[in-house]
């Protein structure tokens, strides 16, 4: 059934264009983790509870999105956003009927996964699109990096980044410079191994994705502070599968810690919205 998901995420990707093409190309979190579940369960029934799973979880999504968006708008946005989405749930419900009376006629157990994917994908598409809302107004994040305060805006260019290590270790040069993709190892901290930062850019050339990366906490000193930071400005952090994560200014950071020996690793990985 593996083939399912991977036909089903071809048959409804986002239909808005532009910014929501690459939302819909880059697999959220929730999306992983429905594609982890179904391999580790390729049943029908599997199938089912791993959409099933995912459609409370895109509808956590949703709500905290609404929520947030609600509160960066003035009272008549707000009457607006809320007539919107009045105007969905309506849609929402509307769809759902016809998803059931079309889906319905179809024989073999095969489309109902397929009916089902298409029913959470409704919520799904609600939630990114609110996501990506309220990343227009996402925020640059601080990062300590050998003891100097640096900032990552979420227009961030490849020569942006470049710019910052030149100031903060200017004996570096890059470990690998890719059109899409760049490298850092530098040592953080006195006599320890070096830690590595990774940039990915979008086919826009902002930045889509960072990963800070060591082997043990005493090499990462900047994931260290970022953390405390986190936890001092932004508050707990949500467990889920053993990675802390926070939503924070239009970015989402998770980070990790465990494993021995030379798959132990001490890092965070941070999405922009």
């Amino acid at each position: 059934m593996r083939t399912t998901i991977c036909l089903l995420a071809a048959l409804f990707v986002l239909p808005f264009q532009s910014f929501a093409q690459e939302v819909a190309d880059k697999k959220h979190r929730i999306d992983l983790k429905m594609d982890a579940a179904s391999e580790e369960d390729p049943s029908t029934a599997g199938q089912v509870r791993a959409i099933s799973v995912a459609l409370d979880e895109w509808n956590d999504l949703l709500n905290s999105q609404y929520q947030n968006l609600m509160k960066s708008l003035d009272e008549a946005g707000q009457a607006k956003l809320r007539n919107s989405q009045k105007a969905w749930i309506a849609w929402r419900d509307a769809e759902k009927e016809a998803l059931s009376a079309i889906y319905g006629k179809q024989e073999g157990t095969m489309w109902i996964p397929l009916h089902n994917y298409a029913v959470m994908n409704l919520t799904r598409e609600r939630a990114l699109r609110l996501q990506f809302f309220n990343s227009l107004d996402g925020e640059p994040f601080a990062l300590v990096i050998r003891g100097q305060t640096v900032e990552i805006a979420p227009s961030a260019s490849k020569e942006d980044i470049k710019t910052i290590f030149r100031k903060v270790a200017p004996e570096a040069a890059p470990s690998v410079d890719n059109p899409d993709f760049l490298q850092y190892d530098i040592v953080l901290a006195f006599e320890q191994a070096p830690a590595s930062f990774v940039f990915d850019f979008d086919s826009r050339g902002g930045v889509s994705q960072i990963r800070i990366d060591a082997y043990m906490k005493a090499q990462n000193p900047t994931v260290v502070s970022l953390i405390e930071s986190l936890q001092q400005n932004v508050g707990e952090a949500t467990v889920e599968n053993g990675e802390m994560i926070w939503q924070h200014g239009g970015w989402i950071f998770s980070h990790f810690e465990g494993g021995d020996g030379e798959d132990s690793t001490y890092s965070a990985v941070i999405n922009p919205l």
